[in-house]
C-alpha cells in the first residue's frame, strides 16, 4: 500500500544525557517539511585484481549518521525547544496572569551541545534519532506565517514506537510581528517586507574507533546573521552601511497568550543592495551580522502557556 507523507509525524524530546537516546517527555511537533534521514557511507573495494573492473565485490560499511532539515510553523509553545537546542541554555520561571511560563534562552559557551531525541513516524517505519543537535536555526517571515527551519545532525537511527498526541498550534504570522530598531540612540518600529535571522553553531559530527556510528557532536564557533528587506524611504540603512554604524534590533511577536522577544543588541550592516526599478517600488536589502556587545550576542525570551521544558 502506498502512503502520503502527511500521515507521518515528528516528536522531539530533550535527552536525559547526551547520546543516551532517552527522554523524559516527547513534544509532538507538526512540521511543514522534514527530510531527516540516515546517512550511510559504504567503503568501496578499489583493490587492483588484474582486471579493468574498478569496483570489487568486497565493499564494507563505513560511517553512519543522521542529518536533514526540519521546517515548522513558529508556534510559541514549541519554539522554545528549537531555540534551546540552537543556543544551548534555557531558564524557565512561572509568571502567572496572562502567561504561565517565562523562558529565557541564551548561548551556552560549552562546545557540548544541548541534545535531543528526534522521533519520526514515516508510516511504513518508525525511527528514533539519538544525539540530535540543531546545527543551524533560521527564523523568517514575510507576508505569510512565521517559520523556523533547522538543519540537524544526529546518530544513525534505531527502531522505535511511540504514540503521538497533537496539541493545538498557536501560529505566529507577520501580523503578530514587530521589528524595532535602535540607531544612534533613536528607537523606532520599522516596516519590513521580509525578515530573517540565522543562528549557526558550525556543528561537526565526530567518529571514534570501535563503532561506525557517530561518537559525539561538537559545536564550534557560533554566528548570527540575517537579512531585512525594506521599501527605500530613507537613507538610514545606507548611511549605516557607509559609516559602519552599530545598531540594535528586537523582533517581537505578540499572541493572545504569548509573547516572544528576540534581541540582537548590536549588529553591523554587512552588505547593502538597493533595488531601483522604473515601474515598481524601490526597495533595499540589508544583510546584517550580529556582534558581541560586551554582554551577549543574542537572546530569546518567550512567555507562553507552558511552565517549563527541562
Amino acid at each position: 500500500m502506498s502512503h502520503i507523507g502527511r500521515r507521518g509525524g515528528l516528536a522531539v524530546g530533550f535527552e536525559t544525557s547526551a547520546g543516551s537516546g532517552e527522554t523524559s517527555y516527547y513534544y509532538t511537533i507538526p512540521y511543514l517539511t522534514c527530510d531527516l534521514d540516515d546517512v550511510y557511507t559504504p567503503l568501496s573495494d578499489k583493490a587492483v585484481k588484474a582486471m579493468r573492473i574498478s569496483e570489487g565485490g568486497d565493499s564494507v560499511m563505513g560511517k553512519k549518521s543522521g542529518e536533514g532539515a526540519i521546517e515548522v510553523a513558529f508556534d510559541p509553545e514549541t519554539a522554545p525547544i528549537w531555540f534551546a537546542l540552537a543556543l544551548g541554555s534555557i531558564q524557565s520561571t512561572t509568571v502567572g496572569a496572562l502567561y504561565i511560563g517565562k523562558h529565557t534562552i541564551t548561548i551556552n559557551e560549552d562546545n557540548e551541545p544541548k541534545t535531543a531525541v528526534f522521533y519520526l513516524d514515516r508510516v511504513v517505519e518508525k525511527r528514533k534519532f539519538s544525539y540530535g543537535v540543531v546545527k543551524t536555526l533560521e527564523m523568517s517571515f514575510d507576508d505569510d506565517i512565521a517559520k523556523l527551519k533547522m538543519e540537524v545532525l544526529s546518530r544513525a537511527s534505531d527502531t522505535a514506537s511511540e504514540s503521538l498526541i497533537y496539541e493545538e498550534l498557536k501560529i505566529y504570522t507577520f501580523g503578530n510581528a514587530s521589528v524595532i530598531l535602535t540607531n544612534a540612540g533613536s528607537t523606532s518600529e520599522i516596516k519590513v517586507n521580509k525578515f530573517s535571522l540565522k543562528i549557526n553553531n558550525n556543528s561537526e559530527a565526530k567518529w571514534a574507533p570501535n563503532s561506525l556510528n557517530v561518537d559525539r557532536i561538537i559545536n564550534k564557533n557560533i554566528t548570527v546573521d540575517g537579512k531585512m528587506v525594506l521599501d527605500f524611504e530613507t537613507t538610514t540603512q545606507k548611511e549605516a552601511f557607509r559609516n559602519l554604524t552599530k545598531q540594535k534590533v528586537e523582533v517581537v511577536f505578540t499572541g493572545q497568550t504569548s509573547k516572544t522577544i528576540i534581541t540582537i543588541p548590536q549588529f553591523r550592516v554587512e552588505k547593502y543592495k538597493g533595488n531601483y526599478p522604473a515601474d515598481d517600488i524601490m526597495t533595499e536589502e540589508i544583510d546584517f551580522v550580529a556582534e558581541y556587545d560586551g554582554s551577549k550576542l543574542i537572546d530569546v525570551v518567550i512567555e507562553n502557556e507552558t511552565a517549563f521544558y527541562l
